[in-house]
């Protein structure tokens, strides 16, 4: 009797055992099952938030450029929106910023695009060409028709920038070029023989000049070359028209001596 009343009890046991575990796997499967279908609505979620913001780019709304604050008002209205928040992952304003980093991708292959379209045009962009009238002419072009609105004006703005800095450096090659020719023109009075008086006059004494480098470097600005004339006789005093006539001769001298070294110096074309 005791053998079988143990026998019972080990049954007993076994079966509270088996059907403690059951009940675990059974709750372990529901965890796994709810688990699985948040992920799905979050999933979902996600997935609906893109689509809006596809509908906004499709919209015109959004582009490369647009910022989170300038479109909040509008996504925030949207319930595709709310639906995402408080959920874990991903927040609207990273997917907000993943899409952007999606169109801003294609900026290469864009540019490539963008430069072919204003060959053809022959369209050259300058530090004061308008973005309407850029924006006119890439988008005439059907090869346009899916690249980004934000990625042609950040182009734009590219070109913008190096047509400016483009003319920033021819502007200050041409003050170099004028104060090197400015600089040969005085040196060229100061050389004058027989050496210019401070009574004399630009239109009497032009005709020296007119066949000389320095001159002809002035392409006719009559008024720079007056500027430098009369500058230049002004420092002239008439005391040095006569008295000093030997000084002035001497730093002449030095001057076209100094000039001498200076072309010595400087390195003959090499030849091969």
């Amino acid at each position: 009797v005791v053998s079988t009343q143990s026998t019972e009890a080990v049954v007993s046991t076994q079966s509270t055992g088996e059907h403690i575990k059951a009940l675990e796997l059974d709750y372990t499967d529901e965890k796994q099952k709810k688990h699985l279908k948040e992920k799905r609505t979050q999933r979902k979620n996600r997935d609906a938030f893109v689509t809006l913001l596809n509908e906004l780019h499709i919209r015109k709304k959004l582009d490369s450029t647009s910022l989170w604050a300038d479109l909040y008002p509008t996504i925030s209205k949207d319930g595709r929106y709310t639906a995402m928040l408080g959920q874990p992952g991903s927040t609207p304003l990273d997917l907000f910023k993943f899409y952007l980093e999606d169109l801003k991708s294609t900026m290469h292959e864009d540019k490539k695009t963008i430069k072919e379209v204003l060959k053809a045009a022959d369209f050259e962009v300058k530090s004061n060409t308008s973005y309407e009238k850029f924006y006119g002419i890439i988008t005439a072009d059907d090869k346009t028709k899916s690249i980004d609105k934000g990625n042609i004006k950040l182009h734009f703005l590219n070109l913008i920038e190096k047509a400016e800095r483009a003319e920033r450096d021819a502007r200050r090659e041409e003050q170099r070029r004028i104060r090197k020719r400015d600089i040969s023109f005085k040196h060229m009075l100061e050389d004058a023989e027989p050496e210019l008086l401070h009574t004399d006059e630009w239109e009497e004494v032009r005709g020296r000049f007119e066949e000389e480098a320095t001159y002809k470097a002035f392409n006719g600005d009559e008024k720079a070359m007056i500027k430098i004339f009369k500058d230049y006789v002004a420092t002239i005093t008439p005391e040095s028209d006569s008295d000093d006539r030997s000084e002035r001769e001497r730093r002449r001298k030095k001057h076209k001596k100094e000039k001498k070294k200076k072309s010595k110096r400087s390195p003959s074309p090499s030849r091969d």
